[in-house]
């Protein structure tokens, strides 16, 4: 059960939809702030990944 114990707390993000513009051609462009927080957050996630027991237990797995 130790195993599903959480042991990293990430940040999360919300934004409200007048933060995000839909482009004529379907890209999306975020404001500048949102798109700072999201490249902050994804960061950390990979860090997260990164020195993670259970991603070096499978990586060896496969």
């Amino acid at each position: 059960m130790s195993r599903f114990i959480p042991r990293h707390i990430l940040s999360t993000i919300y934004t409200v939809d007048k933060q995000i513009q839909i482009q004529p051609d379907g890209n999306i462009q975020l404001d500048a702030e949102v798109e700072q927080r999201l490249q902050d957050v994804v960061r950390d996630l990979v860090k997260a990944v990164n020195i993670s027991p259970v991603t070096k237990e499978v990586a060896h797995a496969g």
